[in-house]
């Protein structure tokens, strides 16, 4: 009867390489997965580098640190960067659509006859034109921060020099956190539920 369990042989070849924390050893440990077939043995190589990782890439001297918070505040930017995008973009898709509503009221403006109606569509096209007006003074905003953010985020980069961090995984950027972080994202959870249940006033 073979008690032998089934990650017995991968924890062999993979030995204390998962603790050494250097690129050697991750780079090792990549190897043994891509020539991994067994499912739970690659599952366990799989976790393997990832602690191998998180030796590797956690910040080991002041300067590190430094560098290393960069780094977070960068991804925190970048992130801010993208939800601005998606914002902006979706105000040129409204200001599109008012556009296209715009334009059919016009033509119909030409063929309408009743001058009480053609001054309710003109008011109309006043209420559009107000809305397109506001449009586009967000988007003028929203390209004025994304302009920021883009500069800062390529200014920022420029100060990594610990050559470990200049090309870092995101999966393990996200997977190396300090406690505050859990602190910081549980005070956002904190106010924003206190602004949505403000306090009666006495």
């Amino acid at each position: 009867m073979n008690n032998k369990s089934p990650c017995a042989e991968i924890a062999n070849k993979i030995g204390d390489l998962m603790h050494e924390g250097t690129l050697t050893a991750i780079k090792k440990i990549k190897k043994i997965i891509a020539a991994e077939k067994d499912p739970i043995q690659r599952a366990y190589a799989q976790s393997a580098l990832e602690e191998c990782q998180y030796f590797y890439y956690s910040p080991d001297s002041p300067k590190e640190e430094k560098e290393f918070n960069l780094l977070k505040l960068i991804q925190k930017k970048e992130e801010e960067l993208i939800d601005l995008e998606v914002e902006l973009n979706g105000f040129i898709y409204k200001s599109g659509r008012l556009n296209l509503e715009a334009d059919i009221t016009k033509k119909l403006m030409r063929k309408v006859k009743d001058k009480y109606k053609k001054l309710q569509w003109e008011n109309e096209l006043k209420g559009i034109a107000g809305v397109q007006s506001w449009y586009q003074c967000k988007q003028m905003d929203l390209r004025e921060q994304i302009g920021f953010l883009e500069a800062w985020i390529v200014e920022a980069r420029k100060n990594i020099t610990v050559e470990k961090y200049k090309n870092i995984p995101l999966d393990v950027l996200h997977s190396i956190h300090h406690d505050y972080e859990d602190w910081e994202e549980n005070e956002k959870l904190d106010h924003a539920s206190s602004d949505d249940n403000p306090k009666p006033e006495s």
